[in-house]
């Protein structure tokens, strides 16, 4: 009988230690993150999960065509050039389903001022084919995009000073204009004068400037996990509508704020 209760003592003494050795794991316990962690005990306190995210193609064109850097345009004013480089921003970005229900990106920028806005800005560039957006907590059904073209007042008055240097709206990355403000877009082209030398010439939109939040349908759906994939085209003979290269910069900058909205399409 005492050595029946002295082996139950010792197998009880070798759980316990088993139990006293055991430790505790931390994951991401979000079941729509893409690392869900279903072995984790606790939630991670370093917001470690990582969302589905945007994944964009980025339809270059001319009109129907497909636009080619090297391509020689000719715009309304019969003025031959070719594009060297466009660069703009985008925000305000939110995804939309059937439901009624709206999905907007799960990271935050902090301004210097303290506030806090959606992480939700990208850079388009000409140069570009694919790009990779900010990360949004959600699968299923999606039937529609918001994009808006450009930057607010909001984020022109806004300083950027602490943001990685990675982030597209640090102060290394930022757009700018001839006077050093932030831009929303620049436009680079060459313009092919006949008996003379090629003309170079830069054009900016400060930031302020900005389309209107436009909203465009899609039919996506997507599993649980998996990144979205959005295609972006970007029309520059819309963006060039009337813009005579002749006329005074402001003239020409004007024309490009107007044109700003029908730039960029989802289809």
């Amino acid at each position: 009988m005492f050595r029946k209760n002295q082996r139950f003592i010792l197998y009880c003494l070798y759980i316990y230690a088993l139990a006293g050795c055991y430790t505790r794991k931390e994951g991401c316990l979000d079941t729509l993150a893409t690392n869900y962690d279903v072995t984790a005990d606790d939630a991670c306190i370093n917001s470690c999960c990582l969302y589905p995210r945007l994944t964009l193609t980025l339809l270059h064109q001319w009109g129907d065509s497909v636009l080619s850097p090297s391509d020689m345009l000719v715009n309304e004013a019969g003025q031959y050039f070719r594009l060297t480089d466009v660069r703009c921003y985008v925000s305000s970005l939110s995804l939309h389903n059937r439901s009624g229900s709206t999905n907007q990106t799960v990271t935050f920028l902090s301004r210097t001022d303290g506030q806090t806005v959606p992480d939700d800005f990208l850079l388009l560039r000409l140069a570009d084919k694919t790009l990779t957006g900010p990360q949004f907590r959600m699968y299923g059904e999606t039937d529609s995009i918001t994009i808006q073209t450009g930057l607010t007042e909001e984020i022109a008055d806004a300083s950027w000073e602490t943001l990685p240097e990675t982030h597209v709206l640090s102060p290394k990355n930022q757009l700018k204009t001839r006077d050093n403000a932030l831009a929303s877009l620049i436009i680079k082209v060459t313009l092919m004068r006949i008996g003379q030398e090629d003309l170079p010439l830069s054009f900016a939109l400060k930031a302020g400037i900005h389309s209107e939040k436009t909203v465009f349908p899609i039919a996506l759906t997507t599993k649980k996990g998996d990144n979205i994939p959005i295609p972006f085209h970007l029309d520059y003979s819309a963006l060039l509508k009337n813009v005579d290269f002749t006329k005074k910069e402001e003239e020409v900058v004007s024309l490009l704020s107007q044109n700003l909205g029908q730039f960029l399409f989802v289809k």
